[in-house]
């Protein structure tokens, strides 16, 4: 679950103060909205199975972290893209419904706590009104 709501909590930021989203992002939407699109068509679904229409939940930890930092480069410090790759082996099976050890699921639960200081941080050093 750590892993659903760090990505949530991403999206959130992103809507939250109305950031522009990486340059890949608009391709890797229209992407899985048409394999979305084709999929629910070949299993007979013709009512909506997402309940945000905003195109961020098609975006993996990557765009995210991208849109939010602008940059894969770190220089040495904390980084939203460097927990995107850390985190992304042990998401992938979750999101294949696999079955965790308990080492990948304390890897997640500590990405999470990892990715929530982070975003503590960014809030804290943005201008307290909202764009």
């Amino acid at each position: 679950m750590d892993c659903f709501l760090s990505e949530n909590l991403l999206r959130e930021y992103i809507r939250t103060y109305k950031l522009s989203l990486d340059k890949s992002a608009p391709a890797e939407i229209q992407n899985w909205k048409e394999t979305e699109a084709r999929r629910k068509g070949e299993a007979n679904i013709s009512f909506d199975v997402r309940k945000d229409s905003d195109g961020l939940t098609f975006l993996d930890m990557n765009i995210l972290a991208l849109s939010i930092e602008g940059t894969k480069a770190t220089g040495g410090n904390q980084s939203l893209w460097t927990d995107s790759i850390a985190y992304k082996p042990v998401r992938n099976v979750v999101g294949h419904t696999g079955l965790l050890t308990n080492n990948a699921k304390n890897h997640l639960s500590l990405t999470f706590e990892n990715i929530k200081a982070r975003v503590k941080k960014l809030i804290s050093e943005r201008p307290k009104k909202l764009p």
